[in-house]
């Protein structure tokens, strides 16, 4: 492409790119086959191709800029689709982002989007704020359909209904290696994803620890630049990014790095272009030295050779963030991660095409946006997943706002599944204690056992309101029809120790979920409703059985408990008070408890600011990669459906549920 910039405007090295950018473009189009704004919207200056000219224009005429040029470049998501297709090697971020830093110095906005842009840049890197941002959004969310601004309703819309704690992970420190020393990295801890999900850094810091890297949380890093970076905020973002550069030259200098290590892919084509941005500017050497060992996760898990394992067999669809495939040509590390985990890889048909996230693409240009979601979920649940994985918060939260299927960070899977297999064993766990007198189990008065099959069996069940017991779905069935067992042949015995229980009920009423179907194999589809409501012929007011609460699932990797009682231990109950929620797939946890035949139904527990709660209910055993967990659904929210089912005339049975092949060995306890 021919360009006519003048000898003054060339002295400027921003000008000075984007001339040699232009002269590399030849008009060729296969750029609008794979812009996301150009299918969906159908305008030629919504495709690159029209950008350029509209860039080239106002640049070289040095004009301000007007309204209909703003709109088209406002519209691009920078997903720099257009960079991979090009044949010619037009390096369209640069002059997108000198395109954006001209604008906000040249063009003055309406006042309500100059206010709108200043609360983003003013929030969204500072966690903080953000957290207090997110609290007022989920306050405002019940009167959403109230606010007219699209781009409001967007921002309400994307708190998410549990704000997590703050990690203190994410404070400086230096976390040693659990093996031997490989590398020593920094973790680059970010903004935005502190507020919305601090499970993401844990699991990092997690799986790099147990690979051999000790990682460094550098004082004084913060947000990439990126959010400030897209709306041509050249002061904010490189204010942010080098207080970065100098937070890790630091780190450099006094203990050498490996790697910085970001696991937000967003902020990763930020940090590894700050070589670019601060190119002219005193801090041009650091800059380009920290740029050239920023490293994606995928990258540097790939090079710690982690070892292959077998697990629960799932299907995951892979969604590649545009920022990595095209910001990072990093294309394959990931999928080849997740197969090494044992996991089944798919991916969506135009996988190269944006989901409409891109930074706050989500909150300013919500129509679009919402519209490429939509293109992207019907192609991601045409491949019938379990999980979907993402290397981009914004992506995660873009997608699972409407999916059908849990979301999770490519890296989290990795972290939580092998810590599951393998570094559970040097978790400080406590033994199982034998509650042998009641003075001993007090406070576990609720539990006991649920006679089975006129007294040939059991299972471990809880009163949780002095009228209904909670226990596993399976335990109510007859292994031999497969139907629900009559009811005449249950018994509660309440605080059940040697030969003697507190209280005895028989059973009026059972409740299971309608999605659960009996089988002897046991499986992640079917553990995950593998949860029965009981009601008791008469209520229970035994001052020595008081209800237990139940409680939302834990963080993983947090302490939870189980109360049991078993095959070998069946005189009386035995109580874990320490082990560990491992993972989570689909609505089952996978723990790290100590549970045999006739755990079934066993409460696991965890302590909260309320008190003790009921998290989880004991369901299957498994084998996995030769290792011992435990599995059970979550209460929440089975029990609240069969609570709202329970009647003094309804009885509840299954329905058809889908079977699906683990590849874990399951064995009821």
């Amino acid at each position: 492409m021919q360009t006519f910039f003048s000898d003054d405007q060339l002295k400027d090295t921003d000008f000075q790119r984007s001339n040699e950018i232009l002269r590399a473009c030849v008009h060729c189009g296969f750029c609008t086959a794979t812009c996301p704004t150009y299918q969906v919207l159908g305008d030629e200056l919504d495709s690159p191709r029209g950008r350029i000219y509209l860039i080239k224009d106002m640049l070289e005429n040095n004009r301000v800029p007007d309204k209909k040029t703003v709109q088209h470049i406002d519209r691009c998501l920078s997903c720099l689709s257009c960079m991979t297709t090009c044949p010619s090697g037009v390096h369209y971020m640069h002059l997108v982002d000198h395109a954006r830093a001209y604008i906000e110095q040249n063009y003055k906005r309406p006042l309500s989007e100059r206010l709108l842009r200043s609360v983003l840049a003013k929030v969204l890197p500072y966690p903080t704020r953000f957290r207090l941002a997110l609290l007022g959004a989920k306050l405002a969310r019940p009167f959403v359909r109230f606010v007219p601004d699209a781009r409001l309703r967007a921002m309400i819309k994307m708190a998410p209904k549990q704000i997590p704690a703050v990690s203190r992970n994410d404070d400086p420190q230096v976390f040693p290696p659990e093996t031997p020393i490989k590398k020593r990295v920094a973790l680059m801890t970010g903004c935005a994803q502190r507020a919305l999900n601090t499970d993401i850094n844990d699991a990092t810091i997690r799986v790099l620890k147990r690979f051999g890297c000790e990682v460094v949380i550098a004082d004084g890093q913060g947000c990439c630049g990126a959010l400030t970076h897209h709306m041509g905020k050249v002061d904010e973002s490189h204010a942010s990014a080098a207080k970065n550069i100098n937070a890790w030259y630091s780190e450099i200098e006094n203990g050498g790095l490996h790697a910085i290590v970001i696991n937000t892919s967003g902020c990763g084509t930020t940090v590894k272009d700050y070589g670019h941005m601060f190119r002219d500017t005193p801090l041009a050497e650091k800059a380009a030295k920290v740029s050239a060992i920023a490293k994606d996760i995928s990258e540097v898990l790939v090079d710690l050779d982690i070892p292959k394992q077998a697990h629960a067999d799932l299907r995951v669809a892979y969604h590649a963030a545009c920022s990595l495939q095209h910001g990072q040509k990093i294309k394959d590390h990931p999928k080849t991660l997740l197969r090494k985990m044992g996991f089944e890889v798919v991916e969506p048909a135009d996988a190269h095409l944006c989901c409409g996230s891109a930074g706050t693409y989500n909150l300013m240009q919500p129509e679009i946006s919402g519209q490429l979601k939509t293109n992207k979920l019907r192609r991601l649940m045409a491949k019938s997943p379990d999980i979907i994985a993402a290397g981009n918060i914004g992506c995660m939260l873009q997608l699972g706002s409407d999916a059908e299927v849990p979301v999770v960070h490519t890296g989290f899977l990795v972290s939580g599944i092998f810590w599951l297999l393998s570094s559970f064993a040097v978790a400080a766990e406590s033994d199982l204690d034998l509650l042998n007198s009641m003075d001993q189990g007090r406070e576990w008065g609720a539990v006991g056992r649920l006679s089975l099959d006129n007294g040939n069996g059991f299972c471990t069940a809880t009163l949780i309101a002095d009228d209904i017991v909670l226990t596993a779905g399976h335990c109510v069935y007859d292994k031999t029809t497969g139907a629900l067992a009559d009811l005449t042949s249950f018994e509660f015995q309440a605080s059940w120790r040697n030969g003697r229980a507190e209280s005895y009920r028989g059973i009026r009423e059972i409740a299971v979920h309608s999605q659960y179907q009996f089988a002897d194999e046991a499986s992640i589809d079917r553990i995950q409703f593998d949860v029965a409501l009981l009601r008791l012929e008469t209520p229970i007011r035994n001052p020595n059985v008081t209800p237990m609460n139940l409680t939302e699932l834990p963080k993983i990797g947090s302490n939870i408990g189980v109360v049991s009682y078993a095959k070998s231990r069946m005189e009386g109950p035995s109580v874990q008070s320490r082990c560990l929620a491992a993972a989570q797939l689909n609505n089952v946890l996978v723990m790290t408890c100590d549970v045999d035949f006739g755990a079934s139904g066993s409460p696991v527990f965890a302590t909260t600011n309320n008190g003790i709660g009921i998290v989880s209910v004991v369901s299957a055993m498994a084998d996995m990669d030769g290792r011992p967990v435990s599995l059970g659904a979550s209460v929440n929210p089975v029990v609240t459906d069969l609570l709202a089912k329970l009647s003094p005339t309804d009885e509840l049975r299954s329905d058809t549920g889908r079977r699906r092949n683990t590849g874990a060995k399951f064995q009821r306890p």
